[in-house]
């Protein structure tokens, strides 16, 4: 309740309530609705609610529209269980605080300590729900509505909260984080990569997102030929981190153990590109030589066609680092031998 106190005001309050209670009472004056407010905090601080719930209601009795002590009203309602009671209190409040966004932060931190998680992440929900509809929503707000949203398991309803606040580069990563999670128990298979991959145009940072798909396509769904890529484009993203570098070299050992007998153009490909992405070039190039001169693959083509489509089309077909110019190089029409890397800033 104190944070509706004035700032200056609020470290006399809590260093000695007991004396801030005497001072005012002491008063020849007659109280404000304010000094009844801060009444009210001084006994909330004294854990002696009656007297909270009393001193609101004289400052209200002042000043019908006084928010402070419908917000106050509105706490000692919830905590009481009187929920009819709470949200008439908090729907006055929201409708007259020109800073709700500020005060439902507040007003969270003390339903959770209130209250048990159960209820106040149902009643945490409704109080931000309120200032959604009352145009007074910030983007802290919505982040708290879409955590609890999560929280429930309410993922449809979570995602278009988190995905409006992919670039704000103080939630960026959480957020990243929480739609990453969201999707996998949203989407299976080719329609999480899918999904994965349309939030990837919008998310700034995407070298968790790249590394999430891909453990779960190496781990869950047994598609180690997808997992590399998936590393791949997470180290492409961030290059600076020895974690992803490792990851894939991992990655594309594992596959390379499980590909020791190739006999179909397939094999032959995800060789490649193990060896490719793992740093060893001369041998990728070797498994190149074969698919160029024994199943007459040709840059782009036989590349556009593969599968999933979204993944080579829109991201490794167009990535500007090693895939890209291993492939022009290789299968182009004049193809290059003994080909060697190109020094690049990656």
């Amino acid at each position: 309740m104190i944070y509706w106190v004035k700032k200056e005001r609020r470290p006399a309050l809590q260093k000695n309530p007991h004396m801030y209670i005497q001072m005012l009472l002491n008063r020849n004056a007659a109280l404000s609705s304010e000094d009844l407010y801060e009444l009210a905090v001084c006994f909330d601080l004294l854990h002696e609610f009656k007297d909270v719930k009393r001193y609101c209601q004289m400052a209200l009795q002042k000043n019908l529209a006084h928010t402070p002590s419908l917000y106050g009203m509105s706490l000692r309602a919830f905590e009481d269980k009187s929920f009819d009671e709470a949200k008439r209190s908090y729907s006055r409040a929201i409708r007259l605080d020109a800073g709700a966004a500020s005060s439902a932060l507040h007003f969270q931190v003390r339903l959770r300590t209130a209250l048990s998680l159960p209820e106040a992440n149902q009643w945490g929900l409704w109080c931000l729900e309120q200032v959604q509809q009352s145009n007074k929503a910030s983007d802290s707000t919505q982040f708290e509505l879409a955590k609890i949203l999560f929280e429930r398991s309410e993922f449809e309803r979570a995602v278009p909260l988190f995905k409006a606040l992919v670039h704000r580069d103080d939630l960026a990563f959480e957020v990243t984080q929480y739609l990453s999670y969201i999707y996998e128990r949203l989407y299976s298979g080719e329609e999480l990569v899918e999904k994965t991959l349309e939030l990837a145009q919008i998310v700034p940072q995407k070298s968790d997102l790249f590394f999430n798909l891909g453990m779960v396509c190496q781990h869950e769904h047994k598609r180690l030929d997808l997992s590399i890529h998936f590393f791949y484009l997470a180290v492409r993203s961030d290059a600076q981190d020895p974690g992803l570098r490792f990851s894939l070299e991992q990655a594309c050992l594992e596959l390379i153990g499980a590909q020791s007998k190739p006999s179909k153009p397939e094999d032959y490909f995800q060789l490649m590109l193990a060896h490719l992405y793992h740093g060893s070039v001369a041998v990728a190039e070797r498994y190149a030589r074969i698919l160029r001169e024994r199943y007459s693959y040709r840059y782009p083509l036989s590349f556009e066609a593969l599968a999933p489509k979204t993944l080579w089309s829109n991201w490794l077909l167009k990535d500007e680092g090693l895939l890209n110019e291993a492939l022009s190089q290789w299968f182009g029409d004049h193809p290059v031998e003994n080909w060697k890397i190109t020094k690049r800033n990656d």
